[in-house]
């Protein structure tokens, strides 16, 4: 009424906005990505995966969650076969223990989904818990 020129759809269906697919998480510890980032970051910053897992003596496919996993932290960045590391990744590499605890702990909520809801949710509940099935329900 207040906008005449617009079409009215037709009543029923509405269109469904895309679902987002569940945000993976790579299969790759900490400690093999903090290796990985000290040795580019040894190496000028930056390298080429075939050669490194060469000299690693590692398959790619085995290399490739590592560098997913500091690729999704923001500690690395991959083009075309290459990983070069970060600002943020350089400033891990060169930190002590504790400050690459805190570097890792703001990345990961900074960067990964599950862990920004269920932050939310332990800060919205007034006892500070939630329920295993909860959890659960996330881990899809």
């Amino acid at each position: 009424m207040t906008q005449p020129e617009l079409e009215l759809a037709p009543p029923g269906r509405r269109e469904q906005p895309a679902k987002t697919p569940f945000q993976r998480l790579p299969h790759a510890k900490p400690g093999g990505m903090a290796g990985l980032l000290e040795l580019l970051n040894d190496r000028g910053g930056k390298g080429d995966l075939y050669h490194l897992a060469e000299e690693l003596i590692l398959e790619v496919d085995d290399l490739f969650p590592i560098v997913e996993e500091a690729v999704l932290l923001g500690f690395a960045k991959s083009v075309e076969g290459d990983v070069e590391i970060t600002r943020v990744g350089k400033a891990f590499t060169e930190a002590d223990i504790a400050t690459r605890k805190s570097l890792f702990c703001e990345a990961a909520l900074a960067h990964v989904v599950v862990l920004q809801q269920i932050r939310s949710a332990l800060e919205k509940k007034s006892d500070g818990t939630i329920t295993a099935g909860f959890l659960q329900g996330h881990s899809r």
